[in-house]
């Protein structure tokens, strides 16, 4: 299978699910738009139909002026976001979710009569339908339905398939889901997606996500057959579209002429059938006619994709895998050497001799284990020389002046004896240091 695509190709842009008004607490106030606004926003977009789906409200008059507004280039339908709620399970609550209905624009009175009898004076923020009452009140207005699907608020799958049960036409009933990716996914399982802007904010319309459909439609009646995949509506859509007889060569001396649709088009074949030089034919064609084109062709690629997974060029750089170099441990384990060795000499000296001298023997210092040896504690030399200065400053305070004789006699002793247990804490300490030195090398 080959695939073409012209640069330029016609594709209709639509957007079913619109907002016009800040209606519902939470809603942002840029939902809120005004005629002109709506215009230019619309034309900037290049959507070609677009549904006014106020969250539990619809403006007859609001729709009128915005339909008119942009008549020239865009079909406006009109249509409301209503607040539902699904079958109740037993011992449990029902469902809500949202579900947009879109009326023929040719039953907008009928429609906005409806919306007018179900709602009243209700508060938008309170109402709420149960989805046989919503089948009841609007089917008559030609509609489509829109719920959302794995987008919140969505009604569950059961009541889906009971609302899909009260349809006469199914193909009336879509579903709204939040990214493409979704869409993508339900609609290769023939489920019938779409996707509209929701739009937050006017002044950034034209970057919302829209829907596109390949067939251009004058009308919600066209849509509708379209929707159903009524084989004449889209023989009739098709014949509309612009196309090309192009003579193309699949091989040497064969010519023939193919039909090019100003969209995309598929060539169907089998390996070696020449699909590859029609697309040089084509290439060709659209080049001497001065249309812009861009083509692939896989085999001509294959020295482009071996250029990009070579790395012979390439230079190491650990960094911009967020990965550490290591380079300080290599460095240590380059320079790393053992400065503590014994010579083997040493070991055969030791085995010459452990047996010349029986005292050494008899003390067993062969079998010596040398102490760790540590150095007097500068602590306790910093305690003693601390308390020499308590003990000279003692002197130069008339002690009788504060405290009475005993008590002068009291504080004198205690801090003679707190000097001579530092000193003599001091003197063990240097002691234990000097044995164990001594034993060491006795």
């Amino acid at each position: 299978m080959t695939v073409i695509k012209k640069l330029g190709s016609v594709k209709m842009k639509i957007d079913l699910h619109c907002h016009t008004k800040k209606i519902k607490k939470g809603d942002s106030i840029n939902r809120a738009v005004t005629k002109e606004l709506f215009a230019e926003k619309i034309f900037a977009a290049d959507v070609k139909i677009v549904a006014i789906t106020n969250h539990n409200h619809f403006d007859y008059k609001q729709y009128n002026d915005f339909k008119n507004a942009v008549a020239e280039n865009c079909q406006v339908w009109p249509g409301i976001e209503l607040d539902v709620l699904g079958l109740a399970k037993e011992g449990e609550k029902a469902q809500r979710g949202h579900l947009i209905v879109i009326a023929n624009p040719k039953n907008v009175e009928l429609f906005s009569e409806s919306v007018n009898n179900a709602i009243g004076n209700i508060d938008p923020n309170e109402f709420i339908m149960d989805l046989k009452n919503v089948y009841d009140t609007f089917n008559e207005c030609d509609v489509l339905y829109i719920p959302h699907f794995h987008k919140k608020p969505s009604l569950l799958e059961e009541d889906l398939n009971y609302f899909n049960d009260l349809l006469a036409d199914k193909s009336r009933l879509f579903k709204e889901a939040s990214d493409y990716r979704t869409i993508g996914v339900y609609s290769n399982f023939d489920y019938s997606m779409i996707i509209g802007s929701d739009v937050q904010d006017w002044r950034i319309y034209e970057k919302s996500n829209f829907s596109d459909i390949r067939l251009h439609v004058e009308t919600f009646e066209q849509f509708c057959l379209l929707a159903k995949k009524d084989v004449q509506i889209i023989d009739t859509l098709l014949n509309t579209k612009k196309k090309n007889e192009v003579t193309v060569h699949p091989s040497d001396n064969i010519d023939i002429k193919i039909p090019v649709y100003e969209d995309v088009n598929i060539i169907f074949g089998q390996k070696g059938t020449g699909k590859t030089e029609i697309i040089k034919s084509l290439k060709n064609y659209y080049e001497e006619t001065g249309i812009k084109n861009c083509s692939y062709i896989g085999t001509e690629k294959d020295d482009d994709f071996q250029k990009l997974l070579s790395t012979k060029d390439l230079i190491p750089d650990t960094e911009k895998m967020s990965m550490n170099r290591c380079s300080d441990c290599f460095v240590f384990i380059k320079d790393w050497n053992d400065s503590h060795i014994t010579s083997l000499n040493r070991y055969i000296e030791w085995t010459l001799t452990k047996d010349n001298n029986a005292n050494k023997k008899k003390m067993k210092l062969t079998n010596a284990v040398l102490s760790m040896e540590v150095e007097p504690d500068k602590k306790i030399t910093e305690q003693h020389k601390n308390i020499g200065t308590v003990l000279s400053n003692l002197d130069k305070i008339p002690l009788d002046d504060y405290l009475t004789i005993e008590d002068v006699s009291a504080l004198r002793k205690l801090i003679y004896k707190l000097a001579k247990s530092i000193e003599d804490k001091r003197d063990m300490d240097w002691v234990d240091s000097q044995a164990t030195h001594f034993t060491n090398w006795s």
